[in-house]
C-alpha cells in the first residue's frame, strides 16, 4: 500500500486530479476563448479571463502534476 502524498509546505494531504482531464479542459478553454474573441469583440474581458483560467489549468496539470493541497490551497511544484 502506497503512503498518502503530503504537501511540502504545510504537511496536509494532497488530492490528485486526472491530468488528462485537466489538459483537455484547459485546451478547451483556450480554443473557445481564441475562436470567440475573433467573433465577439465586446466580450474581451470575459474571454481574457477564460484564457487565463485555461493557462492556469494547463500549468496545474503539467507543472503541478494535478496535485492540490486542501489545507494551504496550493499545488506543489517540487
Amino acid at each position: 500500500m502506497q503512503a498518502e502524498a503530503r504537501c511540502p509546505t504545510c504537511g496536509g494531504p494532497l488530492i490528485q486530479k486526472p491530468r488528462s482531464r485537466l489538459v483537455l479542459v484547459a485546451l478547451g478553454f483556450l480554443v473557445i476563448s481564441a475562436i470567440v474573441f475573433r467573433a465577439f469583440h465586446g466580450l474581451r474581458v470575459v474571454l481574457f479571463t477564460l484564457g487565463l483560467v485555461g493557462l492556469y489549468l494547463m500549468a496545474w496539470a503539467i507543472i503541478g502534476k494535478g496535485r492540490w493541497c486542501r489545507e494551504c490551497k496550493r499545488f506543489p511544484i517540487a
